[in-house]
């Protein structure tokens, strides 16, 4: 009551103006927080790679120069103009009038802003299911403690080895790591578990003898030793571990004695090689080699892959 028009303008557009700051502020928070939890993701890749995002600060200045400029003056000046207008009993008079010639247009307006808050709204939810979505199938499902197991990558021949001592090296490693007392289970293997790059192929079999060839394609694939479902605490569901008499079982001599090589299927390969018989004893071909399984093992999902695995 009794301030002048320029002081009431001023007021208005120093709220719009703080208004705008706080929620540049916010955004601003907001993409620090979520580039530090980028930054700290793990990729379940065998290369350690290391995800760094940080804040451009010349974007973030031009940020609150816009949230200052544009937001805070532009969307509190005309507000604050036409609410300061002087002559109150012409302009609710002139307001009057206008709001029933304008009706139709204030209905569409209102049906205008109902659907922005059910559109932001819809939007809200899809972005939570989303992240519920991504947290649920980018996770890897382990029986272990990551925070109990080491992984370790030695490559001998690239460090001078030659075959011969290579291969007495593998052989020796896991035997002299398991007499360390901290240590409960040693393990080998071409990739880390839940590796993105391990190989694929096809696998073939017949159920019966002639009967009609069974193949399931695009089946992901690891080489892995004796005693690593051991490691990661996942117990077999049917037939045995690998176990050291396998790892000596050469596939360059013996494939071409008709000697198959153990393998080890997970229940997804399993039923959509075998349906609902028993797999275990099996042979299953693998363009030239030919395999026999050994075990049943679960569905082991890595993060980053949505589709069941067929290990």
């Amino acid at each position: 009551m009794g301030a002048s028009r320029f002081r009431l303008v001023r007021q208005m557009m120093s709220e719009g103006i703080l208004i705008a700051l706080l929620g540049g502020a916010a955004g601003l928070a907001f993409a620090y927080w979520m580039s530090r939890l980028q930054s700290q993701m793990k990729l379940p890749v065998s290369v350690p790679m290391q995800l760094d995002y940080s804040l451009d600060w010349s974007a973030v200045a031009v940020q609150f120069r816009g949230s200052r400029s544009f937001c805070g003056v532009g969307f509190s000046l005309a507000p604050a103009l036409q609410a300061t207008q002087t002559g109150y009993r012409a302009y609710a008079q002139r307001r009057r009038r206008r709001s029933v010639a304008q009706l139709p247009a204030l209905r569409r307006a209102q049906s205008v802003g109902a659907g922005q808050i059910a559109g932001s709204l819809m939007l809200l939810l899809i972005t939570g299911f989303l992240v519920l979505g991504f947290s649920r199938t980018g996770s890897a499902q382990t029986a272990f403690d990551a925070n109990k197991m080491y992984v370790l990558s030695i490559d001998p021949v690239r460090d001078g080895y030659s075959a011969e001592k290579a291969q007495a090296l593998f052989e020796e490693l896991p035997e002299r790591l398991r007499r360390l007392g901290a240590v409960r289970y040693v393990a080998l293997a071409e990739q880390p578990p839940f590796s993105i790059l391990g190989g694929s192929g096809s696998l073939t079999t017949k159920l019966d003898v002639g009967a009609a060839a069974v193949t399931l394609k695009s089946v992901a694939r690891d080489k892995v030793g004796a005693g690593y479902f051991a490691a990661l605490s996942e117990p077999v569901l049917g037939g045995r571990e690998f176990e050291e008499r396998d790892q000596r079982i050469d596939a360059r001599t013996d494939g071409s004695k008709g000697v198959a090589l153990p393998m080890i299927l997970n229940q997804s390969a399993a039923h959509g090689l075998f349906g609902d018989a028993n797999p275990v004893g099996r042979r299953i071909t693998e363009d030239t080699q030919s395999y026999e399984v050994i075990g049943v093992v679960r569905d082991l999902k890595s993060g980053f892959v949505t589709a069941n695995p067929r290990r």
